[in-house]
């Protein structure tokens, strides 16, 4: 999977790309960060003035360059929902992309509502699939993992198991089992533990009542 990250370099080397690309690693030397932003944003704003009269490979690239800088860029994050909603950029594509971001913040509000967004957007034309859940749930954790007590990651968990869950008990079970192994490693992470205690909360609201109710139909009988 792709990491991206800011490379402390504060001078330019002369015909070097400030692009560094290793293995599953992209860098970007912090001498042109400051550079690249100021041009991509005064780009895009301008085209949000220009009223859709600037091609949408100019939109994805200076968003994305954007976004690369500051994930919380949420006038960014809205021309991408509009990329999608045109069908120019597909909702696979586009939570790769999130992720990536994540990798070096990973404690971006507005990058979570924009996958909660995508996630909503797949809904309406299809079922989301076990293996895209799982993934989303392995995304979480790995925020939570890079950054401690990480709201957004743990919120956004949350929603996954409200959404996407339908209720289901083996997997709600199963999130018990895990978010405990990783506690483990993590012990001193408290937004795992308020994380839990929502699911034993949930659990106990949604299945033990029925439990309960059928233990006294089987008495009765």
């Amino acid at each position: 999977r792709l990491e991206f990250d800011i490379i402390c370099i504060e001078d330019s080397v002369c015909n070097k790309s400030p692009v560094v690309h290793v293995e599953h690693r992209l860098g970007l030397e912090s001498w042109c960060v400051r550079h690249l932003y100021h041009y991509t944003y005064h780009k895009f704003l301008d085209s949000r003035i220009a009223n859709n009269r600037i091609g949408d490979d100019s939109i994805n690239e200076w968003t994305r360059a954007l976004l690369l800088i500051n994930g919380d860029l949420s006038t960014a994050w809205s021309a991408r929902k509009e990329l999608i909603e045109k069908g120019y950029l597909k909702v696979s594509s586009e939570l790769k992309f999130s992720e990536v971001i994540l990798t070096r913040k990973p404690k971006s509000g507005d990058n979570f509502s924009h996958r909660e967004w995508l996630l909503k957007y797949l809904m309406k034309s299809e079922t989301i699939s076990d293996e895209l859940i799982t993934n989303e749930l392995r995304v979480t954790l790995e925020a939570a993992s890079r950054y401690n007590r990480n709201y957004h990651s743990w919120s956004h968990r949350i929603w996954i198991i409200k959404t996407l869950f339908n209720n289901s008990y083996e997997k709600l079970n199963c999130d018990l089992v895990i978010t405990k192994c990783w506690l483990e490693t993590h012990v001193s992470d408290y937004s795992c533990y308020q994380f839990r205690q929502f699911l034993f909360t949930y659990i106990h609201k949604n299945f033990i009542p029925t439990i309960d109710d059928n233990s006294d139909s089987v008495s009765n009988q």
